[in-house]
């Protein structure tokens, strides 16, 4: 079958995929982040109206999975209502079956403020929830909704989001946390929702549900600061005030249903997780190269300010070497002209040979109008691609002969 993985998938991996849908072949709507493709697993460019009713025509996809926002706490994206809606049309009227995976939001309550109910992000969770269900039930679409607690990504060290960010203050010295000291966590972990989305595909129906996964372990935001103060020795915990939350207990329904539970915990996969991310950016900051990189990357003005200090240190040179009869008889065009011969391999040698001089730029003439007559004696560019990194090709030529300097436009 093919299948369609949509919205929040930063926590997607190929063991990820290859749990929950093991003989399928999955597409991935394009986001930051996201695995590598390979033969049974596409990633494809789905960000406006146009490639998305293209892309779904082109597959026609038998399952679509939507993942919330929401999957990922205080997040910082937009929210997912405008593109579901585009999705859910584009889909309607045909024989898809749709999972849709919404965050906690929508069952959190507030036990000491009988007053608040709704908060901006459970509404927003429940308009898409609605919506999903309108669509189900006005064009026959199969949707199935399942509320779930945040997700985290043991192979990806946490949701990136989310523990990422916690894990760089820490190295930082301190963190803090919005949450009181007491209130508890509620994550889940990614490979837990893999098998149930395994299950749910494999035993599916046609009518319309809702279920709620439980979160059923024990762990209080003070143990986060607590796991996380081992592996930064020294480390500032704070917390905040925000109202407590209450997530709603168990109702066994999966476990009857799909014979489902959760098993993994966040307090046991927290620690291995964190040496991980700590091996990885140990990883990162031993490959980097601050000076290469910068030469790498740098913007045109660093360009146009590179050429200027390389064409001074040419002209001192030239000055210096002037008077040396050994060095004046040396032709410096033998280390860039390469063979002779006027096959098609050889000169495209010899233009990449030349091509090398544009980094120093020496002489520059842009769109036939020369710059300046002479700047090395005996060199000769024929054509350089990208001096300003602008896309555009540039000639550049000059020749400097030992009296008359000739010019090739």
């Amino acid at each position: 079958m093919e299948v369609l993985l949509v919205g929040n998938t930063d926590f997607i991996t190929k063991q990820w995929i290859q749990h929950s849908f093991p003989r399928d072949h999955v597409v991935i709507a394009e986001r930051e982040g996201t695995v590598d493709g390979n033969d049974r697993l596409r990633i494809v460019n789905m960000s406006d109206a146009n490639t998305l009713a293209e892309t779904l025509t082109t597959y026609e996809f038998d399952r679509i999975v939507f993942f919330s926002e929401g999957l990922t706490p205080r997040s910082e994206r937009d929210g997912d209502l405008g593109y579901l809606r585009r999705l859910l049309h584009a889909i309607r009227n045909r024989s898809t079956q749709m999972l849709m995976v919404c965050g906690p939001e929508s069952e959190f309550t507030y036990p000491e403020n009988a007053d608040v109910r709704d908060t901006s992000k459970s509404l927003m969770s429940r308009a898409s929830e609605e919506l999903c269900l309108y669509y189900a039930r006005t064009y026959r679409l199969e949707a199935k909704i399942i509320r779930c607690p945040y997700l985290y990504a043991p192979e990806r060290n946490g949701a990136t989001a989310y523990f990422g960010r916690l894990f760089e203050q820490a190295s930082a010295g301190s963190i803090s946390f919005c949450e009181r000291k007491q209130q508890q966590t509620c994550f889940l972990c990614a490979d837990d929702l893999a098998e149930l989305i395994y299950r749910m595909f494999d035993d599916w129906t046609a009518e319309s549900e809702i279920f709620h996964v439980p979160n059923v372990f024990d762990f209080t935001y003070g143990d986060l600061a607590d796991a996380i103060s081992v592996a930064f020795p020294g480390l500032s915990v704070t917390f905040g005030e925000d109202r407590p939350q209450h997530y709603p207990a168990d109702d066994h329904v999966l476990r009857l249903h799909y014979g489902w539970s959760p098993r993994y915990s966040l307090k046991q996969d927290l620690p291995p997780v964190l040496q991980r991310w700590k091996e990885a950016r140990a990883q990162e900051q031993s490959k980097k190269h601050p000076v290469w990189d910068f030469l790498r990357n740098h913007s045109k003005p660093w360009i146009a300010f590179e050429i200027c200090v390389t064409f001074i240190l040419e002209e001192l040179l030239r000055t210096a070497v002037q008077g040396n009869s050994q060095l004046g008889t040396v032709d410096l065009r033998l280390f860039f002209r390469g063979d002779r011969r006027h096959d098609v391999r050889t000169e495209r040698r010899r233009v990449r040979g030349r091509a090398r001089m544009c980094r120093h730029g020496v002489v520059v003439c842009i769109e036939g109008r020369f710059i300046r007559s002479a700047v090395l004696r005996y060199v000769e560019l024929d054509y350089v691609c990208g001096v300003f990194r602008c896309g555009r090709s540039m000639r550049v030529c000059a020749a400097a002969q030992s009296r008359k300097p000739a010019i090739h436009a």
